[in-house]
């Protein structure tokens, strides 16, 4: 309570005595004395002979109340802010309501630098919009707003869910951005335009209800592996279905470790191996992977079935061969048990932080094979994490802000130790005029650092829209114009032989360019 308040209230207190700052700017900064306001001018000797500006700025005078000198270091709080942040100023400070297309927050667009220093503040906004920042400081412990609708949908959608007899998604979490969610607005939207009730159910109950981790089968004794003949063809397809979209292993370094026999004598070699046969069985039409009779669903986890699920205990160091059997469990499991790959997303990443592969290990050293696979696994299980963090409607494991990581070298696997190289200078250089493989899997992680971006600023919970509403009510637009401005500039940094063209011979770059413009268009539905 304030002395004036005191006063008011009929109470009687003594008066503070305010130590008085004496001395001016210019010489509070250099420890000296200043005689400034003893001289009549108010102007300290220091100052004059030397033809200086005498300010108190900073000062507590007689003439100046506690309030002043707060709004004195406001003033010199807002003019660093216009130093160090100029393109806040001027021109961009005239306009409140930029156009989609000419955004002028398009140069840290999340494209080039998604980090959210800049995505909470709209176009021309002043410095007082950075009072969001401390306001969330502020607030951090404060109760939660109410809920509203959509932050309940959650609920709804779970009990549907169990009509349906989805067995995998009752009694899951499923936010506003999943899958789920959208066929529940469809669902909606068919009963308003038809004005009845549609009932959850599914005419394949079978695919619905069916789970083949439910019909596991315990392996005891020794890994058992295909023929060779089947070996190399289930190998063979994964790094022409898979591996050529999420790159997590090496071709060359996995068939010499095969080669050399490392699957039967290490585990975590084993469970690799066993998960690359059992994701290319799913592409294999070979009659002694799917006998007659055989369940389709359980294509391939004869494989999966022989892997403990407990892979390596959490006390020892992390692996890089635990970090790419999380990535390929996860491919593995994607379309049966989505909550679990969640779940081992979050471990892989939790592993991959413990090592320390969050961050940059470059250094200008020359590139090595082990260095460039801790990168690839470790994007992998980014990728995979907003992937599913999407179809899920849930938060991701780490945000863009807390890693530095490399992008993997655009070099393809055979060019890596210069094995088809004539000279020891060719190593780790990509011949020119041929497109790399690998630049799909760069474009596709720019892209989805943009999706990483839409799930945290559109699909918040209503205690961060009321934070960014605090200075701007349109915020969600200014985001929605900032995400268009983004993909375009994301759309028109396609390399040429990734762009979209029907007509194209090469199937690799063909299926590329068509894994790409889907995920491209998927994210548009998910950042009306």
């Amino acid at each position: 309570m304030s002395s004036e308040e005191d006063e008011r209230d009929g109470l009687s207190v003594p008066a503070k005595k305010r130590r008085v700052q004496r001395a001016c700017d210019v010489c509070r900064r250099k420890k000296r004395a200043c005689d400034g306001l003893r001289m009549s001018e108010k102007k300290c000797t220091h100052c004059i002979e030397n033809g200086l500006e005498c300010t108190f700025s900073g000062a507590i005078t007689k003439r100046r109340s506690y309030v002043d000198a707060l709004e004195a270091r406001l003033e010199m709080t807002e003019q660093l802010l216009r130093k160090l942040a100029p393109q806040q100023t001027g021109e961009a400070a005239s306009s409140n309501s930029p156009s989609p297309g000419s955004s002028s927050w398009s140069k840290d667009s999340p494209t080039h630098n998604p980090s959210p220093r800049v995505d909470v503040l709209p176009a021309g906004a002043s410095e007082e919009d950075s009072a969001v920042l401390f306001a969330s400081i502020r607030t951090i412990n404060a109760p939660p707003p109410p809920s509203q609708a959509d932050d309940l949908a959650h609920i709804e959608l779970v009990q549907n869910l169990q009509d349906l007899s989805l067995r995998q998604a009752q009694d899951r979490f499923h936010g506003k951005s999943s899958g789920a969610m959208l066929v529940k607005a469809a669902v909606l939207l068919r009963e308003g335009y038809e004005e009845k009730d549609m009932p959850w159910v599914s005419r394949r109950m079978h695919f619905w209800r069916y789970n083949p981790f439910d019909h596991r089968i315990p392996h005891v004794g020794p890994f058992v592996f295909p023929v060779p003949d089947l070996f190399a063809h289930l190998i063979d397809l994964y790094f022409v279905h898979k591996n050529l979209f999420l790159p997590v292993l090496h071709r060359p370094t996995f068939e010499r470790s095969i080669a050399e026999g490392l699957h039967l004598k290490d585990d975590s070699f084993s469970a690799i191996v066993l998960l690359v046969c059992g994701i290319g069985a799913r592409y294999s039409d070979d009659a002694r992977i799917a006998p007659p009779g055989a369940e389709p669903l359980r294509i391939g986890w004869q494989f999966f079935d022989q892997i403990p699920l407990v892979l390596n205990p959490l006390f020892e160091r992390p692996t890089l061969h635990l970090l790419q059997f999380y990535c390929l469990a996860v491919m593995f499991l994607e379309f049966t048990v989505p909550s679990a790959c969640w779940n081992f997303v979050g471990l892989g990443l939790r592993l991959a932080q413990d090592i320390g592969a969050h961050r940059d290990q470059n250094f200008g050293t020359r590139p090595t094979v082990t260095g460039e696979l801790w990168k690839r696994a470790f994007w992998v299980l980014i990728t995979l994490d907003r992937m599913m963090c999407t179809a899920l409607g849930r938060s991701p494991a780490m945000h863009y802000e807390d890693f530095d990581a490399e992008l993997p070298l655009e070099v393809d696997d055979e060019y890596w130790e210069g094995e088809t190289a004539t000279t020891e200078g060719e190593a780790w250089k990509q011949p020119s005029g041929k497109p790399a493989r690998v630049t799909f899997f760069c474009c596709f992680i720019k892209l989805n650092n943009i999706l990483a971006f839409a799930l945290k600023m559109l699909y918040p919970l209503n205690k961060l829209k009321r934070l960014l509403a605090h200075r701007n009510p349109d915020w969600e637009e200014h985001v929605v114009a900032e995400l268009d401005s983004a993909l375009n500039n994301w759309v028109d940094s396609i390399p040429a032989h990734l762009r979209w063209e029907p007509n194209r011979r090469d199937e690799t770059f063909f299926d590329q360019s068509t894994y790409l413009y889907s995920a491209y268009y998927s994210l548009q539905v998910c950042s009306p």
